[in-house]
């Protein structure tokens, strides 16, 4: 009786396990999707919508994304102010948050952050620089005038630093209620 009690807790125990790892898989390659980044992207992959818990995949409920051709090196974005709002979503950083338990996906998935955001960042520069960004003139209007000109730069690199450094605290800040950064923020209320 026992014994057999046992080994159906065993396979109850992989079982689980198994279907954890399939789930952070998915979770893994909807990031990735959802950033126009990364393998799944590359490959053509990148669906036109993805489920958004557990109950939509079941009943086949969909939430779509864009569908307009992407310009070049911003993934699936029209512009850098599409990037910033996506990337600043719930949705991601809730998705960063359940791939915890997965370190090497979820480290993974930073680094293809980080590589768009920086991608993102050194095309703002140039356009900055040469055509002026965000409303202001080209920063190369001032290279007659050193002082000037190394100071705009800064100017801007000031500022980016600032989005970049909020958006990093966005994205890896434990959810409200989770003091450890370990829960998932969800029925965080103390009881």
């Amino acid at each position: 009786g026992g014994r057999l009690g046992a080994h159906s807790a065993l396979r109850m125990m992989e079982q689980l396990a198994s279907r954890q790892e399939r789930a952070e898989e998915r979770l893994h390659a909807f990031v990735q999707n959802y950033l126009g980044v990364g393998d799944a992207a590359a490959a053509g992959a990148r669906p036109t919508s993805a489920p958004t818990s557990s109950a939509d995949a079941l009943s086949g409920r969909r939430h779509p994304f864009p569908a307009e051709a992407p310009s070049a090196g911003l993934g699936r974005f029209r512009d850098g102010d599409e990037m910033d709002e996506a990337y600043g979503h719930p949705v991601l950083r809730r998705s960063l948050r359940v791939l915890r338990h997965s370190p090497a996906r979820r480290d993974h998935a930073l680094e293809l952050l980080a590589s768009g955001r920086r991608a993102e960042v050194t095309r703002r520069f140039l356009l900055a620089l040469t055509s002026g960004y965000a409303g202001s003139p080209p920063l190369e209007r001032m290279a007659h005038d050193p002082v000037a000109y190394v100071g705009d730069m800064l100017a801007f690199a000031f500022r980016s630093f600032r989005v970049e450094g909020e958006l990093v605290r966005t994205l890896l800040s434990p959810a409200p209620g989770d003091e450890d950064g370990k829960g998932d923020g969800e029925g965080a209320e103390s009881d």
